[in-house]
């Protein structure tokens, strides 16, 4: 079968230690006291903090104003956030995250660059997105900041150059999301927790996505970009006077808009628990999620209650899902629990990647560790430590700015006491256990739930039946609809004869024959790198693969029939394994993919799948070792569509699709002129030059 191999580049991440700087006094140690660490040590005392109330103001427009006065530093930060309301997106899913990303990007007076540009030269910052534009600078600068940050407010321009680019990054990465199981998990969560026709249950798609406009972002930046539902946030280094003389200045003349109001769908019900199943065919590990909806409003005491009991069910290290399912049982590196509120509506997920031979087990550890904390009281010392975490958490997340801001405008936006944050660390002082044993018997649903699974259906669908309520799995797709299984084929027809038909498709096996060498060049970019990728294939089983990128060689494949080489650029040039070699016997032969007979295969149709809106046979390819691979062929041109198969790498299992369109005839032989490989990133390869019968010389193929 064609297949292209990518060498990876894989960029190592930075962490950051942050070291606490706190004093400690000198302790006195008396050396005949042992430690004991099988008990955790006792919590501190909360902390104290004091949260400056803001001073606000309201434009005639409708703009609200909090105004946060903090001479700590000669900087002033600002966030303009609009009360965007959930709204149906329908055939265009991702509009608002499009259009935020546009915002910014050019204005009708600066481009891109000039607003760079000058946001740099004043040391300062500047993010928008679909809900609002924050940023921040030196106090100095405040004017020469201000043009540039109310000039992207109000008058933000759209560029349809940056919409494409914008749209091919946003395409690209939904096909690299296409086999990631937690994103699978989350379209499925998001479907049936909300609905399809609920915004929160929308799924992005291609289709959604290219059917985006300019003009359809225009409208919603002239919508919601609107003083009446804004909300402006000022902190740092300047006063109430100061404030009001700068936001009259720049945004007193901004006219608001009327906006329609929206009734959202209701959401459906849960009355009992089902399983839900996503197949991965050939999965080691299983994405379990087990969620349903919970109406809880955010910036409320009950709020703060649930809070606490999600942290002591799995907030971290230290919660009860990551010492079970981890430290007793090590069925996974980690596994959580998320309480999410919501103004409209709320969920609550518990979740872990997990052994798919653990599938099960885990799902009922999982249960074990719900149910125990609606029927059986925390211990104090348990939740005081938990009380404590949140505490130090919430003191430090107000060293920064955006915190400040933040709260300030949710204040607002919930109708909450104006001394709501204030009082925050009392409110969570005075949780009790009773409290927490209240909110999970009243919040936590283990009989009313969608257990979700992404793994191989094969392997593990079966032992999970006794866990829905009526005994049998329903299957989703990746966008959370029904699994609609293959359609039947016509009856007689084999895999061999669709083999057949895709060789005489190509150009007929006395054609193909023929051909004594033929070497193919394809371009294609990634990750800013403009790849070239040569390949060099002469009769019987002759083989080179070159991948690289103007004057680098990132990866190399050599092989003279008998023995090969594989370079790269981290590891240098390694003669093959045993496994490298026994895969190059029927990889180096000539147009393999029309020979999988001849080369000890094993093949089967498995019915008509949808291939982009195309039908197309679906092949399974399973080679003399028993590895499975698959092959799409078109129905009416008979031409191979896609491919897919799984790969072992040093960082765990690859699946690699393969689209193939754009054939072309050279020299009487159809060649796909473009392809589009995914292996966790798309990249789209084009050819450059496909030569054929150049009487290649073996010395390309030497093993040096």
């Amino acid at each position: 079968m064609k297949k292209i191999f990518i060498t990876t580049l894989t960029l190592a991440a930075t962490i950051n230690l942050i070291a606490q700087k706190t004093p400690v006094k000198p302790a006195t140690v008396k050396t005949n006291e042992k430690l004991d660490r099988s008990q955790m040590p006792k919590a501190g005392p909360a902390k104290q903090i004091e949260l400056k109330q803001p001073q606000t103001f309201t434009l005639d427009n409708g703009l609200k104003v909090f105004v946060v006065e903090n001479k700590k530093l000669p900087r002033v930060s600002f966030s303009m956030q609009f009360n965007v309301k959930p709204f149906n997106e329908a055939d265009k899913a991702g509009l608002s995250d499009i259009a935020g990303q546009l915002i910014g990007t050019a204005t009708e007076k600066l481009n891109k660059v000039q607003i760079d540009e000058k946001v740099d030269f004043l040391g300062a910052s500047l993010n928008a997105d679909a809900n609002g534009v924050s940023g921040s600078c030196l106090k100095k600068h405040l004017n020469a900041y201000m043009d540039i940050y109310s000039e992207v407010i109000l008058n933000s321009k759209f560029v349809q150059e940056e919409l494409d680019k914008i749209k091919t990054k946003t395409l690209s990465g939904l096909a690299s999301q296409k086999k990631n199981p937690s994103v699978m998990a989350s379209n499925v969560k998001n479907v049936l927790l909300f609905g399809k026709n609920h915004p929160y249950g929308e799924i992005a798609t291609e289709k959604s996505i290219e059917n985006i406009s300019l003009d359809d972002c225009k409208q919603y930046y002239d919508t919601y970009f609107n003083p009446a539902i804004g909300y402006f946030a000022i902190v740092g280094d300047i006063t109430l006077d100061e404030a009001k003389t700068l936001v009259n200045k720049y945004f007193a003349g901004w006219q608001k808009k009327e906006i329609k109001k929206t009734t959202l769908p209701k959401t459906p019900e849960i009355n009992k628990t089902r399983v839900a199943f996503v197949d991965r065919p050939n999965s080691v590990q299983s994405t379990i999620k087990i969620v349903h909806t919970v109406d809880v409003k955010p910036g409320t005491q009950e709020a703060i209650k649930c809070a606490v009991m999600d942290d002591i069910l799995g907030g971290g290290f230290s919660g009860r899902l990551f010492r079970n399912l981890r430290e007793t049982w090590n069925f996974t590196y980690g596994a959580y629990s998320n309480f999410k509120t919501d103004e409209y509506i709320g969920s609550f997920e518990a979740y872990a990647d997990v052994r798919a031979s653990a599938t099960d087990s885990a799902i009922k550890q999982f249960f074990i560790e719900i149910n125990k904390i609606r029927d059986e009281k925390v211990s104090e010392e348990e939740l005081q430590g938990i009380k404590n975490n949140l505490a130090g958490k919430f003191a430090i997340s107000l060293e920064q700015p955006s915190t400040i801001a933040r709260l300030a405008i949710n204040t607002e936006k919930y109708g909450l006491p104006k001394d709501f944050y204030a009082n925050y660390l009392t409110y969570l002082s005075k949780v009790t256990v009773e409290d927490i044993q209240a909110m999970a018997q009243q919040y936590l649903k283990p009989e009313n739930c969608y257990i979700i699974v992404v793994g191989d259906k094969d392997k593990i669908a079966k032992s999970l039946e006794k866990y829905d309520a009526e005994g049998k799995i329903k299957y989703y797709d990746y966008y959370g609809n029904d699994f609609v299984p293959l359609k039947k084929a016509p009856e007689g027809l084999t895999a061999e004869k669709i083999i057949e038909n895709y060789t005489n498709a190509i150009g007929g096996k006395k054609l193909i024959d023929k051909v004594k060498d033929y070497t193919i060049i394809y371009t294609g970019t990634v990750q800013g790198f403009t790849l070239q990728i040569k390949r060099i294939q002469k009769a019987p089983n002759k083989y080179y693969d070159e991948v690289g990128s103007g004057m680098m060689t990132f990866s190399k494949k050599v092989y003279d029939g008998t023995k090969g080489t594989s370079s790269n650029m981290q590891t240098g040039t390694k003669p093959m394994t045993p496994e490298e070699l026994e895969e190059m016997k029927t990889e180096a032969v000539l147009f393999n993919e029309t020979k999988f007979i001849q080369l000890g295969y094993k093949v089967k149709l498995l019915g008509i799948d949808n291939i982009n809106d195309k039908d197309a046979y679906k092949i399974e390819i399973e080679s003399p070792k028993g590895n499975k691979e698959y092959a799409w062929y078109d129905v009416n041109t008979h031409l191979m569509l896609q491919t897919e198969k799984s790969q072992k790498t040093p960082q765990g299992n690859f699946t690699i699709i393969s689209q193939l369109s754009d054939y072309k005839e050279v020299k009487g032989i159809k060649f796909p002129h473009k392809i589009i490989i995914d292996q966790g990133q798309k990249l789209e390869l084009t050819a450059a030059s496909i030569e054929i019968n150049t009487k290649v010389k073996d010395d390309v193929f030497l093993i040096k």
